[in-house]
């Protein structure tokens, strides 16, 4: 997406999994992925989207777009737009992020499906909701993002597996043995439009197994090195979360912490 669209929320699950997930050894980066590419993703379980879904709704009638609507108009000193009749434009999009095991060591899947992102129209926007299974067994609402940025990578993807990187925002399909790159940041993370499972996970070894827990960044107390980055120009954002009794708020936090650093969380 254009770095002038306002992004209002990005889960980063995964990272935050990275960074509670309890230390193991790191591998050397030459002993990455030969078993990765058996399986590069798990397919997602039946209902998955539906479920997603199921949840965006329920929050969508509890309000949620309208408390959106009034943190952005805080957040950016513009008059809230108005919410009017909310519309779903695009179904539910399940979102893989970086597997710790595969950064670690190359071993299993690059990703797991961490959430699921439905869009909304409301006004002349796009709204994103995010949902994401609970340890109960449930789903719920965990963000809202503005813009359509998962659904225009899913069309990208071409239905393969939507893979995101969330350190450094980069957006891939997987297809087969291969990570293909969706946007100009996964080009740049990558060196060009597409690189073997096993090549890849050489690349995400080098970036960010140094930075699993237990690792120096991490008990120097950088939040699993991450916050060591510097954010884009456009990270200035207001981010709405999502997190009715607290289910989700821990690894959410985490993942704000790392890459958002002067962004605003409200909770709601």
């Amino acid at each position: 997406m254009p770095s002038s669209t306002l992004r209002l929320g990005t889960l980063g699950l995964a990272a935050a999994t990275l960074i509670l997930m309890p230390a193991t050894a790191t591998a050397t980066a030459s002993a990455t992925a030969a078993s990765a590419s058996d399986q590069p993703v798990r397919p997602v379980a039946a209902g998955y989207a539906a479920n997603a879904d199921a949840a965006a709704s329920r929050a969508v009638a509890g309000g949620l777009l309208n408390r959106y609507a009034s943190s952005k108009a805080k957040a950016t000193g513009v008059a809230p737009v108005s919410v009017g009749a909310v519309r779903r434009t695009a179904s539910a999009v399940p979102v893989y992020e970086l597997s710790p095991a595969f950064v670690r060591s190359g071993s299993g899947p690059v990703g797991q499906a961490r959430y699921a992102v439905t869009t909304y129209a409301l006004g002349g926007e796009s709204a994103s909701v995010a949902s994401a299974p609970q340890p109960n067994g449930s789903w719920q609402a965990v963000n809202v993002a503005s813009g359509d940025t998962e659904s225009r990578m899913s069309a990208l993807a071409k239905g393969s597996p939507l893979l995101h990187e969330p350190q450094v925002d980069a957006w891939y399909a997987v297809r087969g043995d291969r990570v293909v790159a969706l946007d100009g940041d996964a080009r740049r993370a990558i060196g060009g439009g597409s690189v073997s499972v096993a090549a890849y996970a050489g690349l995400v070894h080098a970036k960010y197994a140094d930075k699993l827990p237990g690792s120096a960044y991490d008990t120097a107390g950088y939040a699993g090195g991450y916050a060591a980055q510097s954010p884009k120009s456009s990270s200035s954002k207001t981010w709405l979360t999502v997190a009715a009794g607290g289910v989700v708020g821990a690894e959410l936090i985490a993942w704000f912490a790392l890459r958002r650093r002067r962004s605003a969380v409200t909770t709601i």
